[in-house]
């Protein structure tokens, strides 16, 4: 009895025509692109919120802002690591309607609006605890429904705790079998370490170093992955079609 048999590579598809069709209507990222297309960017402070009449046009900031929010909510915190997902994500090509920024424009963007506001998502279990910072600009701003905006002068130090073991364990004791909770009630609520200001400058500080070094891993060895499998799919292609002989190696 054959295994089940996958498709040729090379055989020709018909793939939808509209982007659309690849993101469903329940895709969370459909949320945070209405949520974007309703801030007024200008008068929240994000540069270069009018487009300038004369020079080369620039990225608009609504879109790298989508971008920003997206790697938060994805845990993708590396500036090259969300330029490689804008070629390959469908989400963020549908997103951002096929911009590619590169990793410079991105970080830039960054850089230039640093984070001070934390918002953590409820919903499912999938989404509870979910997080991103928030320009300090962006402090009057409405959230959804399913959305909790906590609002702390350690929001930089309470944002790695939120992307800790601790706080997903005690945000897990909030899940129900019909809707989950996490309020700003059960947030304060919670029992977290909180260590003098210099105590958690040093360790924002020390964490941000560290984690950009991991980054910088991680895309090492996701480019290292990368041309492997291109060489293996290479080297197989040449086996199957008789560039190269392998009897000798059976």
């Amino acid at each position: 009895m054959a295994y089940i048999a996958g498709a040729d590579r090379t055989q020709a598809v018909l793939l939808p025509e509209i982007l659309d069709d690849y993101v469903g209507a329940d895709n969370p990222v459909r949320f945070l692109d209405a949520f974007v297309a309703q801030l007024d960017l200008g008068a929240l402070g994000f540069q270069r919120a009018v487009p300038a009449d004369t020079g080369r046009p620039g990225y608009d900031p609504g879109d790298l802002l989508r971008l920003y929010l997206y790697g938060y909510l994805h845990r993708i915190r590396s500036s090259r690591r969300l330029e490689q997902e804008t070629h390959r994500n469908v989400e963020l090509m549908w997103l951002l309607r096929r911009l590619t920024p590169d990793f410079k424009t991105i970080a830039d963007f960054r850089r230039e609006h640093p984070g001070a506001l934390k918002g953590s998502r409820s919903g499912s279990r999938a989404l509870i605890g979910k997080n991103a910072l928030i320009d300090e600009a962006s402090s009057g701003l409405t959230f959804g429904a399913f959305m909790t905006v906590f609002r702390s002068p350690h929001n930089d130090y309470l944002f790695y705790i939120s992307n800790s073991s601790l706080f997903d364990y005690q945000a897990g004791a909030f899940s129900t079998s019909t809707i989950n909770q996490l309020t700003v009630e059960t947030l304060n609520g919670m029992e977290i370490p909180l260590p003098p200001p210099s105590e958690q400058k040093a360790m924002v500080a020390s964490l941000r170093g560290r984690t950009s070094q991991l980054d910088r891993l991680v895309e090492a060895t996701e480019r290292t992955i990368t041309l492997l499998k291109e060489h293996r799919a290479a080297l197989v292609a040449a086996a199957v079609t008789g560039q190269i002989d392998v009897g000798s190696a059976a």
